[in-house]
């Protein structure tokens, strides 16, 4: 019975760790822009692993706005400017953690 939890919460340790590394080396809003693309990530991952129905086009919509909004903050960082991608290997790896969780859990 166990053994079946151990995923879930090997991803939520991974979330939370790499959380608190993501704020300490980047800001506050990197976290939340990223955070706000899992609806986006979960939506896709549930209609390819578990059969679900994908968002109507309205919805798709919202999503890719909040996409699209995501980009931007990407090209108007400083911090990615500076760094590169590993700016956001924390960040990423949290993201990644998130969307494991909303969708195996």
């Amino acid at each position: 019975n166990v053994k079946c939890f151990i995923p879930y919460i090997c991803s939520f340790v991974i979330s939370l760790y790499s959380n608190g590394r993501a704020l300490a080396s980047s800001n506050v809003e990197t976290v939340i822009v990223f955070r706000a693309c899992s609806p986006l990530c979960v939506s896709v991952l549930d209609y390819l692993f578990l059969g679900r129905e994908l968002p109507s086009r309205r919805s798709i919509a919202a999503l890719l706005g909040v996409l699209a909004g995501a980009v931007g903050y990407v090209q108007a960082d400083s911090e990615f400017a500076l760094r590169g991608v590993q700016a956001y290997f924390w960040v990423s790896l949290n993201l990644a953690g998130i969307v494991f969780e909303m969708t195996y859990g």
